[in-house]
């Protein structure tokens, strides 16, 4: 399986970025190096994150949970879509998945 990811999402970890390196660049980067190491579990387990209606998203995805953010995604035949990394603390509800 191969991960891409959509215009959205890489805007989103842009801005992970943006706001972690306040403190430290390097943190920052490290920080969504992180977050981009535990989305490529997802070519092995893609059914690892719940069903977003779970999470009262009512939109045919997936939500995986890692340290304080939130990872939407869909599951494609050949290929998993990462569409949003939203930090937890947003209300991810009023966000477009």
């Amino acid at each position: 399986m191969q991960i891409k990811y959509s215009e959205q999402s890489i805007l989103d970890l842009d801005s992970i970025i943006q706001y972690i390196s306040k403190d430290s660049i390097n943190r920052a980067l490290a920080y969504v190096d992180f977050l981009k190491s535990k989305i490529e579990i997802l070519k092995s387990s893609p059914y690892i994150g719940i069903e977003c209606k779970h999470k009262k998203v009512y939109h045919d995805c997936r939500v995986y949970i890692v340290d304080a953010y939130l990872i939407f995604y869909t599951v494609h035949e050949s290929e998993i879509i990462i569409r949003r990394v939203l930090n937890s603390a947003v209300d991810y509800r009023r966000k477009k998945i």
